[in-house]
């Protein structure tokens, strides 16, 4: 297991700000698609988050996270980097509901 971790000591942190682990629901939104889709938040920060989501190569380039299924407003993303079953998102606009999630969760541990 030691082994595993070592493959990413070398890693360079690039976020702006420190980063909080939450585990919460979200719910991606596209223009094209008037009904969201499911995820997970993972790793919050100030300017972005991870997100596991299922088919994020089918996403666009900007999204809209909301944070309960019937949302009309959220936070629009850009989309920084996407995996196998995972995308980074960077905050564009709006980003308050998250930021509230990060200090209520905070406030909980």
């Amino acid at each position: 297991m030691k082994k595993l971790f070592s493959l990413f000591g070398n890693r360079t942190e690039r976020r702006k700000s420190g980063r909080r682990g939450v585990i919460h629901t979200a719910w991606v939104r596209t223009a094209s698609d008037p009904l969201p889709a499911v995820g997970v938040l993972w790793d919050v920060s100030d300017g972005g988050a991870r997100l596991s989501v299922a088919q994020p190569e089918a996403l666009p380039g900007t999204v809209t996270i909301t944070l309960k299924r019937d949302d009309t407003v959220g936070t629009v993303c850009r989309i920084a980097w996407r995996n196998q079953d995972q995308i980074g998102i960077e905050f564009v606009s709006n980003a308050d509901p998250i930021r509230n999630l990060i200090k209520q969760t905070a406030e909980q541990t």
